[in-house]
């Protein structure tokens, strides 16, 4: 066995460690007393909206898919939804290794340049996070964690990010990066410029995603409920997202930083101790981690059975 054919073990094992001293942290066994006594019923609810926005990116992806003319199934966007998230999980670049190789597939697949599949990757990419940087302003300031200043001064960025993306091909920008990258960064940013006509599509598929990050706070709200903790809503709507900047730390499925966040916001925002944070976080974490990774393999074992029967459309220029 090479080094390669290791990593995905290595990180798999890496990750069941920090899951096991979750636990240890937790108090092992106070921790399965606990879970022997849950509501098993609110725990599978929980289970199921943690799992749910899933659905969702796959629509997001398709869409944002079909706008750079690349035409998949909702199916077949599924499935390479579920392998992203497989990569994502399994290799140390926390979640934005998943795009990548996403990338790198459907060109292969479809015979269309890399920045074109790559603009629509992450188009869908902005989509599905924007509902946190949304939810996390929002609970901050009406909780008063964030001032509307500093929040306006956040957004003000983002918005010249965006123009800059949006409007630098057509201003002829010129900037001293080698040609390659920025012929890669030119046609993608052509791709994200198309999302200015379809802006009745770009708004419903933000108002999807607002769903599928309701349903990830959901979801913690019930695993805590399910163990006698009352999450105030309003509160993880700022704790969540917070938290999520861990998952684009450099481990595994953003491993360690993510497990460390949502610990320690839910120990600092709610009247819980250490240990029930860490009960909480590990159980958030293994029905989503473990879940992406068995549904991942699925999504990625049926990629590769299909390969080029996947698309509906023929393939691209090159």
């Amino acid at each position: 066995m090479n080094k390669t054919d290791l990593k995905k073990p290595l990180a798999f094992g890496f990750t069941t460690l920090v899951f096991v001293s979750m636990l240890y942290l937790s108090d092992f066994e106070s921790s399965i007393e606990a879970l022997g006594q849950a509501r098993h019923h609110l725990l599978v609810a929980g289970f199921v909206l943690a799992n749910a926005p899933v659905l969702v990116y796959a629509k997001v992806w398709k869409n944002m898919l079909d706008i750079s003319d690349i035409k998949l199934s909702y199916s077949s966007s599924l499935k390479v939804v579920l392998a992203n998230t497989f990569v994502n999980n399994l290799t140390p670049f926390g979640n934005i290794g998943g795009e990548a190789a996403a990338t790198l597939y459907l060109s292969g697949l479809t015979g269309k340049k890399k920045s074109k599949i790559f603009s629509a990757v992450f188009s869908a990419s902005i989509i599905n996070f924007t509902p946190l940087i949304i939810l996390g302003l929002t609970g901050g300031i009406l909780l008063g964690y964030i001032s509307l200043a500093q929040s306006l001064t956040g957004l003000s960025m983002i918005i010249l990010t965006s123009l800059w993306i949006t409007y630098s091909p057509e201003m002829g920008f010129s900037n001293p990066l080698p040609l390659k990258i920025k012929s890669f960064l030119s046609e993608t940013a052509n791709g994200l410029s198309k999302l200015r006509d379809r802006k009745k599509e770009v708004v419903y598929l933000l108002f999807l995603t607002h769903i599928a990050a309701v349903s990830s706070i959901a979801s913690v709200h019930f695993i805590g409920l399910s163990l006698g903790y009352n999450l105030s809503i309003p509160l993880l709507v700022l704790a969540m997202p917070l938290a999520r900047i861990g998952n684009y730390a450099p481990t595994p499925g953003g491993s360690v930083a993510y497990e460390a966040a949502l610990t320690g916001i839910l120990t600092y925002l709610f009247p819980v101790s250490l240990q029930s944070a860490a009960l909480i976080t590990a159980i958030y974490r293994a029905i989503t981690y473990y879940t992406g990774i068995v549904a991942g393999y699925i999504g990625v074992s049926m990629l590769e059975f299909e390969g080029e029967n996947l698309f509906n459309g023929d393939k691209g220029e090159t």
